[in-house]
């Protein structure tokens, strides 16, 4: 047909929302998606936009796709409140505005490289746009098998795989392939996990290529290699490469511990000191400069979300020897309180991600993995909250579940893994028994310890009678029958935590539903 190639190519971009629209995703992505799961060189692709602004024929089908793969990633971090939703989607729903508006860039940036016939004709932009779309669409809880291994041998048939200082390329180009293979580990890394192939190491695919040069952008130009070392503060790509240390971690939890019939006590401290090692370096890198400039919200962000991934590894690793219905001593007793301050933390940190306006870009990672995290932190809480424990840490530990609770359900709209969790959660701090009890001496309970900080704020005694919270007093029984509640938890192994697909939900909630009755 004649003038066919040129007329599908119109239509690619007609798809594209307006100008206005537009800059303000590719705005949302770069303060959101792109600080956790930094792929791009973001001075690059500002360029290669504003030529595109100028003259929106002149880009190749391969960069229309990656701007249709970050134009749908993004979509997944606007606001409810947001005014592109009601412009760019008639569903009635925020949630299926979000969903729609995700779904219709990536099926254009798949369009986009179907035109390009990207499975013979394909480069690092190609990658590029399939690893934005893998890893947006594994948030969304979409399946990503498929696509994740036709991008992870395109990186293969391009060369990613190999280190680019042996290639004679520029510096921007090099580090753009070592981003591109890191992030192909860390996707790998997730759907292993979701696949039931805990513990499996980023590492387990061969290749030579180095991980990305710890320094922001702006360092990144044309010339030498010979990138320095970061100075000590953090940068754009830190995030990505602590993460990768925590997946060493955890994958020596799994394999080296977990699966051990009875792990000697020696190596749960060793691993239990480097996740606190681990913790205490995110600190020294982030707090860095703070007190010259206050801390970038992203930087805030990464610290967050380090400390829900981190915390929930400590989770991991104690699970076993936490949960015992007898203890066995200083190592349970140890366990369970390293339990008891993991989870607070990570219910923390949810709360932090999930109604700190600061951080409201960043709100889809807690309707996510941060939610599952939080669900966690939420069973061990009850558990531990049902046995001995002082006063103080039960009323904190009751507080911060029925905050978790409430916001399970605020946001069971906007996430699969709240909607889930809601009820589950709801339904165990039902059969907690406690006896109501009011008076000032109760209210003293509240006060005996230290002020909370900003970073691990809890209400305050004040803030408790403000909003008329009635003050409770545990009387130490749990009302699920202690062999049901062993039964139940036995039915997720501990390395089965990785991920919200091992847990099964529905039967939970029918079990749960059955002790009730």
């Amino acid at each position: 047909m004649p003038f066919g190639e040129s007329a599908k190519n119109q239509n690619l971009l007609l798809a594209l929302p307006s100008v206005a629209a537009c800059s303000t995703l590719v705005g949302t992505y770069f303060r959101s998606f792109a600080s956790l799961f930094h792929i791009l060189h973001d001075p690059t692709f500002h360029e290669q936009y504003a030529s595109f602004t100028e003259d929106p024929d002149s880009m190749p089908l391969a960069w229309l796709a990656l701007l249709y793969a970050v134009l749908a990633t993004a979509s997944l971090a606007l606001s409810t409140e947001s005014d592109l939703l009601a412009d760019l989607s008639r569903k009635k729903s925020a949630s299926g505005r979000i969903l729609e508006l995700s779904q219709r860039y990536r099926d254009m940036s798949m369009k986009c490289l179907e035109a390009d016939h990207y499975l013979w004709n394909h480069n690092v932009t190609t990658l590029q746009a399939l690893i934005i779309l893998v890893y947006g669409i594994g948030h969304s809880y979409g399946p990503t098998w498929t696509l994740l291994g036709l991008a992870h041998h395109m990186a293969i048939g391009i060369g990613c795989h190999v280190d680019p200082s042996i290639l004679n390329l520029g510096r921007i180009e090099s580090e753009e392939r070592r981003r591109c293979w890191a992030g192909l580990m860390m996707l790998y890394t997730n759907q292993n996990a979701v696949l039931g192939h805990v513990g499996l190491p980023h590492t387990a695919l061969h290749a030579n290529s180095q991980p990305p040069a710890d320094v922001d952008d702006d360092e990144l130009l044309e010339g030498p290699l010979n990138i320095q070392p970061a100075r000590g503060q953090a940068t754009q790509m830190t995030y990505l490469l602590l993460k990768f240390r925590l997946y060493d971690i955890c994958a020596e939890i799994c394999n080296g511990f977990l699966s051990h019939p009875d792990p000697p006590i020696d190596t749960l401290r060793r691993l239990d000191f480097a996740l606190q090692e681990e913790q205490h370096s995110w600190e020294q890198r982030y707090m860095r400069d703070t007190e010259s400039a206050p801390l970038p919200v992203h930087h805030l962000a990464h610290l967050n979300v380090l400390h829900s991934y981190g915390n929930h590894l400590v989770l991991l690793l104690h699970h076993q020897h936490a949960l015992r219905a007898r203890s066995d001593g200083f190592r349970t007793e140890w366990s369970r309180q390293r339990c008891f301050v993991s989870a607070k933390r990570i219910l923390e940190v949810h709360s932090n991600l999930n109604t700190t306006q600061e951080l409201a870009t960043f709100r889809w990672y807690g309707r996510g993995l941060g939610s599952f995290h939080a669900f966690h932190a939420a069973v061990i809480l009850v558990s531990l909250i049902s046995g001995n424990m002082g006063d103080q840490d039960r009323a904190q530990g009751l507080e911060a579940l029925s905050a978790c609770a409430s916001r399970f359900e605020d946001m069971k709209d906007l996430s699969t893994t709240s909607a889930q969790a809601a009820p589950i959660l709801r339904t165990l701090i039902s059969r907690l028994s406690w006896a109501s009890q009011t008076g000032s001496s109760k209210a003293n309970q509240f006060s005996n310890g230290e002020p909370a900080s900003c970073a691990n704020h809890l209400l305050t005694p004040e803030e408790h009678r403000d909003s008329g919270y009635i003050q409770q007093q545990w009387n130490g029984d749990f009302q699920l029958n202690d062999e049901d509640w062993i039964a139940l938890l036995d039915q997720v192994a501990p390395q089965q935590w990785l991920t919200p697909s091992s847990i099964p939900w529905d039967h939970w909630q029918s079990s749960l539903m059955a002790v009730s009755g």
